[in-house]
C-alpha cells in the first residue's frame, strides 16, 4: 500500500516549493498559510489571519510568508521557501500539521502510539490472525496519516457473517479555515472536511482490500456500502461461513455424533467421492432399526398374513394356499420408509432430548429406508416353507442441502469456492428370512394364515 503525500511539520517538509516562482502546490501553501496564521510578530499578532487557510498563493500569503522570513533573518529572501531546510524548520517550529496531498484541511498530527484495543460486542467473533492483521492496518496507517484510530467490531449489514470494522480518529483536530477545532465524531469530520473524511475512508478501503483479500462479488459489494462510513470488510461471507460449519462440527463431535461428523466433513472435503456405511454402523440408530422392523412387520404380515390386492405377493399366497399338492412359487416386493431433517433440526432435536435424531438430521438429514425382499415359498401339506432374502438399502439422492432448507444459503457459498461438494451415500446389507406359514381353508370364508415360525437374521 503507498503511503498518502503529506505536505508536514514533522518533519518539517513540504512536496514542493513555496513563493514567487515555486510549485505552489495546494497542500503546501495551505500548510504554509496555517502556520503563517499561528506565529507571531513583534507585537504578538499573527502573521497572517487565521481564515485565510484557502491553498492559494494570493498576495496576503506572500507579504506575511515574506515578513516572517525576514523577521527570521532568511538569507534566501528572494527565493521560494525550499522543500525542506533551516527556514521552513523555524516556521514549523513546535507544530504538528499535516496537509493531504491536493487539499487544503490542515489537519493536528496525533501521537504515534499503538493501535488500541478492539471493541465490540461481537470483537470475539473475528479471529485471532484477523485481529493481528487488522492491528498492522491501523499501526500502518497512523504511520502514514499521523492519525490515530479506535475501532469496533460490527456485523456488516444485511449479512451477519461478514465483519465490518468501524474507524474513529481519536483526538483529531482539523483546520476549519480559521482555527484548527477538535472533530469527535465522524459526522463531524465529513460534514467540516469531506474531502479529508472521504480520502481516508477510501485509504482503509483500499488498505483492507489488500490485507483480507476483498475480492469476492458479495464481499465488494458491502464493502462499497460501507462508504457512507469510515470502514471496511475485515471479515468475509466465506470466512464467516466457515467458521459457523466449524462450530457445527464441533457441537457435533462434542455431542459425539459420529455419523453426522463424519458425513459434514466429507462434505467439506469437496471430494465428492461415496461413501459406504456399514450395516452395525446404520443400525445403531433407533430410527434405522425401527424402520428396517416395520418393514420387515409388512412383509411378513401384509403379504402373508392378511395378503393385500396391491402387493406382489398376494396372486403367490392365494395360488399355493389353494393348491394342495407340493408347490413352489416366488414373487418379490419393497417397502419404503421416509426419514426427513433438514441440517438446522438437529439442534431443536437435541434440546427436546431426541439426540439420536439430532445426530441422524444433522448427517444425511432426508433419507428413506428402502426394503426389498425375494421370496420362495414350498407347499407342504398344510404349510408353506417360506425362505428368501430382504435387501435394506439406506440412502438418499445425494448429501445435499436443497433450496429454501436450512444451510442452503451456505452450502451454496461454500460450493461456489470449492469449499464443499455433494457427494453420494448408502448403507447397504442382506438378511436372510426363514419362516413356516400355516394355512387353514386356504381362501375360504374361515381361512386362517399363521406363523408358527418366522426368523430374521444376518445373511452371509
Amino acid at each position: 500500500m503507498t503511503a498518502p503525500r503529506l505536505a508536514t511539520t514533522r518533519p518539517a517538509a513540504l512536496t514542493g516549493r513555496v513563493g514567487q516562482g515555486g510549485d505552489n502546490r495546494i497542500h503546501d501553501v495551505a500548510l504554509v498559510q496555517a502556520l503563517l496564521g499561528m506565529r507571531r510578530d513583534k507585537r504578538s499578532r499573527p502573521y497572517l489571519r487565521g481564515d485565510h487557510v484557502t491553498g492559494k498563493y494570493d498576495r496576503a500569503t506572500a507579504e506575511a510568508l515574506q515578513r516572517t522570513r525576514m523577521d527570521q533573518r532568511d538569507m534566501n529572501i528572494k527565493q521560494p521557501l525550499n522543500r525542506i531546510g533551516p527556514m521552513l524548520n523555524r516556521l514549523a517550529q513546535g507544530q504538528a500539521l499535516a496537509v493531504l496531498e491536493g487539499t487544503a484541511i490542515p489537519y493536528k498530527l496525533g501521537t504515534l502510539a499503538e493501535p488500541g484495543a478492539i471493541e465490540g460486542a461481537i470483537a470475539g467473533l473475528l479471529s485471532a490472525e484477523r485481529k493481528v492483521a487488522l492491528k498492522e492496518v491501523m499501526k500502518a496507517f497512523i504511520q502514514d496519516w499521523g492519525i490515530a484510530l479506535d475501532v469496533e467490531i460490527k456485523k456488516a449489514p444485511g449479512n451477519g457473517y461478514v465483519l465490518a470494522a468501524h474507524f474513529t480518529p481519536r483526538n483529531l483536530w482539523v483546520h476549519n479555515g480559521r482555527a484548527l477545532s477538535s472533530v469527535p465524531h465522524n459526522t463531524q469530520l465529513r460534514a467540516r472536511a469531506r474531502v479529508l473524511y472521504e480520502a481516508v475512508a477510501t485509504d482503509l478501503e483500499a488498505r483492507c482490500a489488500e490485507t483480507f483479500g476483498i475480492k469476492n462479488p458479495a464481499d465488494v459489494k458491502i464493502q462499497q456500502g460501507l462508504k457512507g462510513d469510515l470502514a471496511c470488510v475485515v471479515r468475509t461471507e466465506l470466512e464467516g461461513v466457515e467458521a459457523f460449519t466449524q462450530l457445527l462440527l464441533a457441537e457435533g463431535r462434542k455431542r459425539g455424533f459420529k455419523l453426522a461428523v463424519r458425513f459434514f466433513e466429507h462434505y467439506l472435503g469437496a471430494s465428492g467421492s461415496s461413501i459406504e456405511v456399514g450395516r452395525d454402523e446404520a443400525l445403531e440408530f433407533d430410527l434405522i432399526r425401527n424402520a428396517v422392523q416395520e418393514n420387515n412387520e409388512r412383509f411378513k404380515e401384509r403379504n402373508f398374513i392378511s395378503p393385500e390386492q396391491s402387493t406382489p405377493g398376494y396372486l403367490a399366497v392365494k395360488e399355493i394356499a389353494k393348491n394342495a399338492a407340493a408347490r413352489v412359487t416366488h414373487f418379490e416386493d419393497h417397502w419404503k420408509k421416509d426419514i426427513s431433517f433438514s441440517i438446522a433440526d438437529w439442534i431443536i432435536l437435541e434440546l427436546s432430548g431426541d439426540t439420536e435424531s439430532a445426530s441422524i438430521a444433522f448427517g444425511p438429514g432426508a433419507s428413506s429406508v428402502t426394503s426389498t425382499g425375494d421370496f420362495l415359498l414350498r407347499r407342504q401339506g398344510d404349510q408353506v416353507l417360506v425362505t428368501g432374502t430382504i435387501t435394506h438399502l439406506w440412502t438418499d439422492p445425494g448429501y445435499n442441502f436443497d433450496r429454501g432448507k436450512s444451510f442452503d444459503r451456505e452450502a451454496r457459498i461454500l460450493e461456489r469456492q470449492g469449499k464443499a461438494r455433494p457427494f453420494q451415500w448408502k448403507a447397504e446389507w442382506r438378511d436372510a428370512v426363514v419362516g413356516l406359514l400355516e394355512i387353514e381353508n386356504a381362501f375360504g370364508p374361515d381361512a386362517t394364515r399363521r406363523w408358527i415360525d418366522f426368523e430374521i437374521s444376518p445373511a452371509s
